[in-house]
């Protein structure tokens, strides 16, 4: 699998040939409003530019997937320049069944998906639970989901989505054994309640039970996201960063999920079983840039 990071939540993926669209916030600095105006400075929404090269990025997409919408309204997972490329490109788009009337709105014909696997560009697509939060800010927030994508010859995904780290998300990481998980690592806050995605304390929880490589996106680009790249590396450490990657706007990775012997084996020891001995080279976490 490729990934290339456009900015925030928004990426391309380049699975079985096919590039996936992922929440795409395509605005200039400031369109948005501020996400919170009393724990963060006040600045609008983005605040960076899109990365140079970005029109290339975004060329020949096949598929787009949107993990949630905040009712409807312009936000940071789909802005109004988004939408516009969704609908004037005819771009096929997967959301979850309770966008399907707000997507439809704008002019987008969406397929739903809810727990049911969808069949997706030669292989499928399933929605997993997301949890935007805890208690009334969770509410305030609106629903999401995550998504798993299997495409034959490719690792299996899991897009996270916008949540703090729930029993859901425990399970999918347990019993799915995604070998790439993409998920938001910027700590977001509103002015009330507590984080409206996962702390860097469930971050590093998230990364200890993820069976392959993470991939963590969503930092730095809004206002009320706090959390750094240099804060994650240093929560991490270096021996759970050997499986983590941290794109910078703009960059291109060609990412490898674990060898399938180490994933047979985790399965068998899983089961309360020693697994086989076998020489285990290191296996990259990814290659070329």
């Amino acid at each position: 699998m490729r990934y290339t990071q456009i900015r925030n939540a928004t990426c391309v993926l380049e699975l079985g040939g096919a590039r996936v669209l992922v929440d795409p916030m395509l605005g200039d600095p400031g369109t948005l409003p501020p996400y919170a105006v009393l724990r963060s400075r006040v600045r609008r929404n983005p605040l960076t530019p899109l990365p140079e090269g970005t029109s290339g990025m975004l060329k020949g997409i096949d598929a787009c997937v949107i993990t949630h919408t905040h009712f409807g309204v312009d936000c940071d997972h789909l802005d109004k320049p988004g939408a516009a490329l969704l609908r004037d490109r005819s771009i096929p788009v997967f959301c979850r069944s309770g966008d399907e009337r707000r997507l439809r709105k704008r002019g987008i014909e969406p397929t739903p998906v809810n727990g049911e696997k969808r069949s997706f560009l030669g292989g499928t697509i399933g929605a997993v639970p997301a949890a935007h939060g805890r208690g009334i800010v969770g509410k305030l927030m609106g629903p999401g989901v995550g998504y798993l994508i299997e495409i034959p010859g490719e690792p299996l995904v899991y897009i996270t989505g916008d949540t703090v780290l729930t029993d859901g998300v425990r399970r999918t990481l347990e019993t799915r054994r995604p070998e790439i998980c993409i998920v938001p690592g910027g700590g977001a806050r509103l002015d009330v309640g507590g984080p409206v995605l996962m702390s860097i304390d469930e971050l590093t929880e998230f990364v200890r039970l993820a069976p392959g490589t993470v991939i963590i996106n969503h930092v730095g680009a809004l206002n009320h996201c706090p959390t750094t790249h240099e804060d994650i590396r240093t929560a991490l450490g270096p021996e759970l960063l050997e499986r983590v990657l941290l794109p910078i706007d703009g960059e291109s990775l060609a990412v490898a999920g674990p060898p399938k012997h180490e994933q047979r084996n985790e399965a068998i020891a899983s089961r309360g079983v020693s697994p086989p001995s076998v020489d285990r080279p290191g296996p990259p976490r990814f290659t070329g840039a």
